[in-house]
């Protein structure tokens, strides 16, 4: 019970933050030139006990990681739109250079533009993946089907891909990767 208000209390900090740098931009005249993007970058693994994080969270596996990614238009300009589709940390940045029309060449990135019709995944530090069709832990090697769409080698294609995703990640990080080219 400790861990949930404690929990809590801090959303409320960052509630009460967002609304005092609102006032702030609205009293300098520059809430209408102002976009916020906000992302919630992962669940509360700080809290221990399983029951309040289930409390919390409302789910566990896979679901537990779904967290909100907002990017708030404060002029109102554009409409209050919810979008409701996988994506992850790698995506904000394609997404935001998409919405701003910003070059984005994507030739040295990983993410894909959330509002584009790239299939879409999620690959976890586990080697776990996430789409669409299925979840796929690696943990226990179990699949868990989400759609009818799900078909078994397109596992093994994705799979494949996680492995080169974490193998030119470390490539990128304990070499000069990029310097051929």
């Amino acid at each position: 019970l400790e861990e949930s208000k404690c929990y809590l209390a801090a959303q409320m900090n960052f509630d009460q933050g967002i609304e005092e740098l609102l006032k702030c931009l609205e009293e300098k005249g520059e809430l209408d030139n102002t976009v916020l993007v906000i992302y919630g970058d992962h669940y509360p693994y700080g809290i221990k006990e399983q029951a309040t994080l289930d409390e919390i969270v409302g789910y566990s596996d896979y679901q537990k990681y779904h967290v909100p990614f907002i990017i708030y238009d404060c002029s109102g300009e554009y409409g209050g739109e919810k979008i409701d589709t996988l994506g992850c940390t790698f995506d904000i940045y394609p997404t935001v250079c998409n919405l701003f029309g910003l070059d984005y060449s994507g030739a040295y990135t990983v993410g894909n533009d959330l509002f584009s019709d790239r299939e879409r995944k999620v690959i976890f530090m586990d080697h776990s993946l996430l789409t669409d069709d299925f979840y796929y832990n690696s943990n226990t090697g179990s699949v868990t089907v989400l759609s009818d769409n799900y078909q078994q080698e397109e596992l093994n294609d994705w799979l494949k891909e996680v492995e080169d995703v974490f193998h030119y990640g470390q490539q990128i990080l304990t070499s000069d990767y990029y310097s051929w080219r």
